[in-house]
């Protein structure tokens, strides 16, 4: 149904761009790495959903899914090194 239809392209884009980026196999700048794959990623999703789905991309729909994603994706990771840290400055 539709949620595949929405799904496909980003799985694809996300996937694709992180392998090119080696963003879960190399140790080194994974800041970097997820940020690239997730701009990357998000980017090609939006051509592969303009492409092959008989779906509009509009450029808000763009915004919102870089957005949703760098939350989703990016966003709980700061989020949990912040509370890593809290936690190492007050057992010290």
């Amino acid at each position: 149904g539709w949620f595949v239809a929405v799904l496909w392209p980003f799985a694809v884009g996300w996937f694709a761009v992180a392998a090119l980026t080696r963003l879960y196999t190399a140790d080194s700048g994974p800041r970097w790495r997820a940020a690239v794959t997730c701009l990357g990623g998000v980017t090609l999703a939006l051509v592969l959903r303009a492409t092959f789905t008989s779906r509009a991309t509009p450029v808000t729909f763009g915004i919102v899914a870089l957005v949703f994603l760098s939350l989703a994706t990016l966003g709980w990771r700061v989020a949990a090194r912040g509370v890593v840290r809290v936690r190492v400055r007050s057992s010290t």
